[in-house]
């Protein structure tokens, strides 16, 4: 259970890492100031939207690697995974309540929309035991290198 927290940490670090690294690039490219939580300061409202699009793909990142480095209680892992997410998101609203909200409350929206993407991609049940017997009874039977006896 403590390395599915500790996944869950790390996911959320993957999450603020990738989100402030694309916004350094956008700053970089505009000209602007790098602030982490604002949406308003960019210029024009697409690439406003451009970043809480890719808060999406942010998310999806730190849920998949939240999900795949719990060995034995991934869900566990994916729902700390998520309070963490809606804890940060929920806090950047609060932060920015007064300028701006629609982009944030979007992109806590999106946010969710990849953590539960990378729930279901990696959270896949396994098929049960006579799902598989079945399909390998009609599979045809694999013949093995060597010497055929049947043939003469």
């Amino acid at each position: 259970m403590i390395k599915s927290i500790a996944g869950s940490l790390i996911g959320i670090a993957i999450v603020l890492a990738a989100d402030t690294l694309i916004r350094i690039v956008i700053s970089i490219a505009t000209g602007g100031p790098v602030m982490l939580f604002r949406y308003d300061i960019y210029p024009g409202i697409l690439l406003g939207f451009s970043v809480s699009l890719l808060t999406l793909v942010s998310s999806f990142l730190g849920a998949a690697f939240t999900i795949t480095y719990s060995d034995r209680k991934k869900k566990v892992g994916a729902i700390a995974f998520f309070l963490w997410l809606v804890l940060l998101r929920y806090g950047q609203i609060h932060l920015v309540m007064e300028k701006e909200l629609f982009i944030p409350i979007l992109s806590l929206i999106l946010s969710l929309i990849g953590g539960f993407l990378a729930w279901k991609f990696f959270l896949q049940k396994k098929p049960s035991p006579s799902t598989v017997s079945s399909e390998s009874e009609n599979s045809p039977k694999s013949r093995h290198h060597g010497i055929d006896s049947t043939q003469s």
